[in-house]
Order: structure tokens, then C-alpha cells, then sequence
């Protein structure tokens, strides 16, 4: 309950006004992207940088579709899809916070998954400032060996902020999921973005789920401003 009531304090109370990190990595989004829009930061606030399928029967002597009395059709069959929800609230070091949701999809060793973050910083103006960070991802299993899943993804993502800074590209990475015991597992991922303007992001993050809370500790590390990093309280569901 300490994570917990640690990452809603995080996200619920406005600190002081300040030149935090975000404000920093926008600041740096700015200047790599060339555009006007980026906040200055304040001085004194250091080096700026921030489907089942229709299964037809077909009964010997009967023409194709007509199933004859007292025999019972075979059931419907389809691809096996399952769901994954996850949405999560994480308390950022030297800033205020930020939400994100994941929603992926996956069909034997293949897998879909979108995922979104807002971070989010209270100005010394008394505005918000906001940085959102997302990705669509294809995925493949590279090793299943019961206990443990390597995942291997690549796709698109970008980040944009509400004064209009944005860089999107492409973006690789893998994520491991080990089975420790019981409804307990051990999850890991790392993913690099390569975005326009030479803007470059390292993504790290590890963590414990029991069934179906995760309690883990993330890094978003820009190359145009200051790491965004702090622990993360997770709801993920299956279907």
C-alpha cells in the first residue's frame, strides 16, 4: 500500500512551482525539432535539455449444410485471441507524474500492442505542461519455454506536447516475462525510439506482478533533456 498511496499522492498534489524535468525534455524537444512553441524554461533552472469462424456440416447423404435430426453440429471453432488491458499511474522524479494504458492482442506467438503515456508537470504560470509518448507495435515470441516468454517488437511511436512539438519514427525493443511461482511473475522490457530531428529515447522498465497488479520502476531516458524515471502502480487484465 506504500507504492500506492505513494504514486496517487504523486499525481494528485501540486508541488511548487518549478523548472522540472519535463519542462526540460520539452524544452529540449523543442530545439531539436526547430520549433517556436517550446516553453523557456525559468531562470536559474540550469542547462534546458526535457472473429469464432462459421464451421459448416456436412452429413453423409444429406446435401452440404443440413445437419439431419438427433446429430448435433460441430461446434463453431475459431483463432484464439486474447486480450490485454493494462492501465497505470507512476510518480516521476523531479516532476509531477504520468497515466498510461496498453492494450495488445495476441494469437499463439504473434501479438499487437498500442500503448500510451501522458506525463504531465504544474507550470510556475499556473498551466500544465504535458508530454505525450505512444507506440504501435507488432510482436513475436522468440522463446516460449513455459516458465519464460521473450517477446521481440518493432514498430512506430512518436511524442508530441500541447504547444505543438512533435517527432515521431520508428521504434524496437523486447520485453521478457518469467513465472516465479504461483500467481506471482517477474516482467522486464527495453525499447529504443529513433524519432525525427535526431531525438532519441531509451525506455527501461522492470517489475513484480501478483495475478493482476503490477508494482514496477521505469525510465524514460531522452537524449534532449533529463531522465524521466519513478516507480508505477499497474491494473493489467486478461480476456
Amino acid at each position: 500500500m506504500r507504492w500506492t498511496s505513494y504514486a496517487f499522492v504523486a499525481l494528485l498534489v501540486s508541488p511548487a512551482a518549478r523548472a522540472g524535468a519535463l519542462a526540460q525534455v520539452v524544452h529540449g524537444l523543442g530545439q531539436a525539432t526547430g520549433s517556436n512553441a517550446q516553453p523557456a524554461p525559468p531562470a536559474g533552472a540550469g542547462t534546458p535539455s526535457w472473429t469464432g469462424a462459421f464451421a459448416e456440416s456436412v452429413a453423409p447423404g444429406y446435401p452440404a449444410g443440413v445437419v439431419p435430426a438427433g446429430v448435433a453440429p460441430p461446434p463453431a471453432t475459431g483463432p484464439d485471441v486474447t486480450l490485454q488491458v493494462s492501465f497505470g499511474v507512476m510518480s516521476v522524479h523531479d516532476s509531477d507524474g504520468a497515466v498510461a494504458l496498453e492494450v495488445g492482442f495476441v494469437h499463439d506467438d504473434f501479438g499487437l500492442v498500442v500503448r500510451g503515456r501522458s506525463f504531465f508537470e504544474a507550470q510556475s504560470t499556473g498551466s500544465t505542461l504535458r508530454l505525450d509518448l505512444g507506440s504501435i507495435q507488432a510482436a513475436f515470441r522468440a522463446i516460449s519455454s513455459g516458465e519464460a516468454d521473450l517477446w521481440l517488437e518493432g514498430g512506430v511511436g512518436g511524442v508530441a506536447t500541447i504547444d505543438d512539438i512533435h517527432a515521431y519514427g520508428a521504434v524496437a525493443g523486447a520485453r521478457i516475462e518469467r513465472k516465479l511461482f504461483g500467481d506471482v511473475s517477474v516482467r522486464a522490457a527495453a525499447h529504443y525510439y529513433f524519432l525525427a530531428d535526431g531525438v532519441r529515447l531509451l525506455e527501461l522498465g522492470g517489475g513484480l506482478r501478483l495475478t493482476c497488479i503490477e508494482v514496477a520502476y521505469r525510465l524514460f531516458d531522452f537524449n534532449v533533456g533529463p531522465p524521466l524515471h519513478g516507480p508505477e502502480l499497474s491494473l493489467a487484465l486478461t480476456f
